[in-house]
């Protein structure tokens, strides 16, 4: 694993057709498609010789790619794309040319040797002198608590389950919210660590298509009582860039589970080249189906259920869940399914992740259909 550092770009000649418009620099990592969270905005040249301190880090394996922008990301607004393809350390420059404009940027790259990309994202983080835009919130909340979740070793505090599966909605309505968090953070810990770092320190962050952006209110806004620093950001980030009429504050505590929201997300966040929406309609079998086939395809699977499928305990779950006859349950929660269904007999296991634990579900296969309403099912 390596890392370049990049440290300045400089303006060596600004062309005879300069104008004052912003250039923005966005990062691909090995060749993915998917553009990083983080992206650099607001860099302006009034006269060659101008330069911009960069100061970030990014691990690769393969390669860096760096894109030019000006003004807007978009293709039509592309001046170029130069590529961190070094496997060894080395100090050098890339060069960028518009027309007769040149830019210059500077890095370093270093043989992190078997670090992992999200212990080196984690760490550029943690050194960063950045200061965050929330107002309310600690940095070392947030990196305190992606330390545990996201950097190995996977049980840092030896209780036997992965530490990401302590990621919780804790007492507020927010399991839409957490169950995209967490299928991200437990798949691409790299890109889950990045994620937080760009909403905390610019109050903003590329998607796979947009460029989202933070309420001034949310980022003032105090973390509530009953979640932590790290999964208040995240999830409200989401409620916030997703609702177009009212901004999201502390006072914001229920939010609806439903399928197009999480389906979206797993689209913008995880970047998945496939996702879709399977309801009960189609069969419960179906269900289990298409959400097993996202897991075999290293995707993810967030599961519309009733919650006494998690509160009932193994033996105890009736045909009647809570007292309710079938016709009165109703899709209350969402969780992230992370091992597959498998039928036995009668019975029908899988683990999932839901209220910061992983939990295993053993249950009669045939009144899994009064609990399982749908999935929303993302893989490449």
């Amino acid at each position: 694993m390596f890392k370049a550092e990049l440290t300045k770009i400089e303006a060596k000649s600004l062309g005879s057709t300069f104008s004052s418009d912003d250039l923005i620099i966005v990062f691909h990592i090995d060749g993915g498609d998917d553009r990083d969270p983080y992206f650099i905005d607001g860099l302006e040249f009034s006269s060659t010789g101008d330069t911009w301190d960069l100061s970030r880090g990014h691990p690769y394996n393969t390669q860096v790619a760096i894109t030019l922008y000006e003004d807007d990301i978009d293709s039509d607004n592309e001046i170029d794309t130069v590529e961190i393809t070094d496997t060894s350390a080395t100090t050098s420059t890339l060069t960028i040319t518009d027309g007769d404009a040149e830019y210059e940027i500077d890095y370093e790259v270093t043989d992190e040797g078997s670090t992992t990309a999200a212990e080196i994202a984690h760490q550029d983080f943690v050194d960063s002198n950045r200061p965050g835009v929330w107002s309310k919130i600690k940095k070392t909340d947030l990196t305190t608590n992606l330390d545990l979740f996201a950097t190995p070793p996977a049980d840092q505090d030896g209780d036997g389950t992965p530490d990401a599966f302590q990621l919780d909605q804790g007492t507020l309505g927010y399991c839409s919210n957490i169950a995209v968090a967490f299928s991200v953070l437990w798949r691409q810990p790299r890109r889950f660590i990045e994620l937080v770092r760009a909403i905390y320190e610019d109050g903003e962050f590329l998607s796979r298509t947009d460029e989202q952006s933070i309420s001034s209110e949310l980022l003032d806004s105090p973390v509530p009582s009953g979640i932590d620093s790290l999964e208040w950001l995240v999830s409200a980030t989401m409620e916030d860039a997703d609702n177009w009429i009212d901004s999201v504050t502390a006072d914001d505590k229920q939010a609806g589970a439903y399928n197009e929201f999480e389906q979206y997300w797993l689209d913008e966040l995880a970047g998945y080249d496939n996702t879709s929406i399977t309801d009960d309609d189609a069969g419960e079998a179906t269900v289990r189906n298409k959400s097993n086939t996202a897991l075999n395809n290293g995707g993810t699977a967030i599961l519309g259920i009733h919650a006494d499928m998690v509160r009932a305990p193994p033996a105890g779950f009736r045909n009647s869940p809570g007292g309710k006859s079938a016709n009165q349950m109703v899709l209350n929660h969402a969780v992230t399914l992370t091992g597959n269904f498998q039928t036995t007999g009668a019975n029908t296991q899988y683990t999932i992740h839901t209220w910061g634990s992983q939990v295993q579900i053993n249950h009669p296969t045939n009144i899994l259909n009064n609990y399982l309403y749908d999935t929303v099912a993302g893989s490449d």
